[in-house]
């Protein structure tokens, strides 16, 4: 079964590298072996408290549920 999971950030350099750790731990909790297709889209979106659109990352991978999981 191919099922899909979004992460969303914005684009400063610590929030992509908190975006790397956050998928790469996800990866591995989920035991997630078979990426079949990663969509990447950067467009603005409100963020925080303020609500106010900032620049944002958005990513969507598309993976195998791995056979312990169903």
């Amino acid at each position: 079964m191919i099922r899909v999971k979004h992460f969303t950030v914005g684009t400063s350099e610590a929030a992509l590298e908190y975006l790397d750790q956050d998928i790469n731990k996800w990866l591995e909790k989920n035991n997630v072996v078979d990426v079949k297709h990663v969509v990447q889209t950067y467009g603005q979106a409100p963020r925080g408290m303020s609500g106010h659109h900032e620049d944002s990352l958005f990513i969507q991978v598309w993976y195998v549920v791995p056979d312990s999981a169903e």
